[in-house]
């Protein structure tokens, strides 16, 4: 797992107002809001992301919106990754998709925070992995 890792995106925005067009990764997109708002575009509907929430975009979904004062951060697994991670949890080989967009779920957003801390604060590879996972 250790070079799949390797590879995934990390970003960090501390505040963000702009309009996003609609787009697409060939990976997952995986962010926690930690103030402001982000109103998402995605499959016809409109959501809003906002302080301690969680957004997840499968790979290949168009999405796009506008930030209000968004202080956020996101990493891109790839699909590799989490399909990997998938059949190491299920047993089962598996690209996953998920069905919900905005999570309002305070105990991810405090778990996806320390995958976040981890990186920023270049703590140690297995405990990183560990986070991921």
């Amino acid at each position: 797992m250790n070079k799949l890792l390797n590879n995934i995106l990390f970003t960090n925005v501390k505040e963000s107002n702009k309009n996003f067009s609609m787009h697409f990764h060939d990976t997952y997109s995986i962010g926690i809001t930690h103030q402001g708002l982000y109103k998402s575009r995605n499959k016809n509907n409109t959501f809003d992301f906002y302080a301690n929430s969680t957004r997840i975009n499968n790979p290949y979904e168009l999405h796009g919106g506008i930030s209000q004062n968004w202080f956020n951060h996101y990493f891109y697994p790839s699909v590799e990754l989490m399909s990997e991670i998938y059949f190491e949890i299920f047993y089962e080989k598996k690209e996953p998709i998920f069905e919900k967009h905005i999570i309002n779920d305070l105990l991810l957003y405090s778990k996806l925070r320390d995958v976040f801390e981890s990186v920023i604060y270049k703590k140690d590879y297995i405990e990183l992995e560990t986070y991921c996972i």
